[in-house]
Formats: C-alpha cells, sequence, structure tokens
C-alpha cells in the first residue's frame, strides 16, 4: 500500500469518526423537536390567583399555542408590548410582534418606542406601530377598542387597510367594519359562549 493510500485512509477514518460523532451528538444531547420551534417571546408579569394557563407558565413565555383557561395573564414581549389576556382565551403566539387570536379577548399596550404589532384573527389582521387597544373576537366577528393612537385594521375579505383611531368598532365575517355602541367594559358584561377550549 502506498504512503498516498494510506494517509487517505486515515483522513477518511477521521471524517467518519467526525461523522459518527455529530449522529451521537445529534441524537442523544439536542433537544427534541425542531431547535428552533420554541423561542422565548416574552415573560409573564402578572396573573391573578384564579389563572389557568395551559401550558403552565412560570415565568417565561414562548411561541405557540397559548390557552387561558381561567383568569387573566399580563405578559410582557420581547418587543416591549404588553398585553393582558382574558379568559377563555385560545391564541398562537407567533413572535414577539405577532400573535393569533382564535377566540378571546386581549389589551394591548405598545411602547412609546413605535414597535409595530400585528393580532391576527379569523377575519382580520389589525397592527399598530403607536396605541393602546383592545380587541375581542369570537365566531369570524372582531370588536377593536382604539383608546389612544391609532390602528390598522385589514379586514381579510375585503383586502384593503383602513385606518380607524379613537373609538369602538365591529368587523364582521364579511368584512364590513362599522362602529359599535359598546364600551371595553360591556365586553367583560356580556356573557359569550366559547365552547370547550380543550379540543
Amino acid at each position: 500500500m502506498s504512503k498516498l493510500n494510506k494517509i487517505f485512509l486515515i483522513v477518511l477514518s477521521v471524517l467518519f469518526g467526525i461523522a459518527g460523532f455529530c449522529v451521537i451528538v445529534y441524537l442523544f444531547i439536542t433537544p427534541e423537536g425542531d431547535m428552533h420551534s420554541h423561542v422565548m417571546v416574552g415573560q409573564l408579569i402578572e396573573s391573578d390567583g384564579e389563572t389557568v394557563i395551559d401550558p403552565y407558565l412560570k415565568r417565561d413565555v414562548y411561541n405557540g399555542v397559548l390557552r387561558l383557561l381561567k383568569g387573566t395573564a399580563k405578559l410582557k414581549l420581547n418587543s416591549g408590548v404588553i398585553v393582558t389576556m382574558y379568559s377563555p382565551l385560545e391564541c398562537n403566539i407567533n413572535n414577539n410582534r405577532e400573535i393569533f387570536i382564535k377566540f378571546g379577548t386581549c389589551l394591548t399596550e405598545i411602547p412609546e418606542q413605535k414597535v409595530q404589532f400585528k393580532y391576527l384573527t379569523p377575519n382580520v389582521e389589525i397592527t399598530s406601530f403607536e396605541s393602546q387597544f383592545g380587541i375581542s373576537t369570537l365566531n369570524k366577528q372582531t370588536k377593536l377598542f382604539c383608546f389612544e393612537g391609532s390602528v390598522n385594521v385589514y379586514p381579510l375579505e375585503k383586502k384593503e387597510y383602513v385606518q380607524v383611531k379613537d373609538g369602538s368598532y365591529v368587523i364582521n365575517e364579511s368584512g364590513d367594519i362599522r362602529e359599535l355602541n359598546e364600551t371595553w367594559e360591556d365586553t367583560f358584561n356580556t356573557k359569550q359562549n366559547y365552547g370547550d377550549i380543550t379540543e
């Protein structure tokens, strides 16, 4: 065997050894599932004594599905946005600037640094850079309560942005936006049937 062939076999053996080591590390040391699937997006900063959250949160909030079964939960996202969630609620926290609300009620406070924040619901996309507003969504109807600043509303059926300012609005399934003769407090006084949120 020539000297060149021996060097080739040694190099090949080292490469196979490194590849084998990488496979062992991947299979036995890395977390199960996609390493990028769970990203911390914020923290739970306040909850009441009755709060029940699935999955259970001590402090750190990760992207993914979150169900608020009972009580309230106040989150501070890494973007600086503060979101107070009221039960019952089911959402998917996509990242620290975007939440999909399947159903439920949230109050949102965007910091003075003008951070873009977006809610998605089954019937509308709501975006704002500098405002305080609340939303409540159920059965492809979203109520929007703009307390200060302005909010861009994009009904998925209409496919065009509408900017709204202080006031209460409702966006129905067909994307029509109309003023709502209801206050933020009325949202909590109205008994709504959300069904079983543990499905």
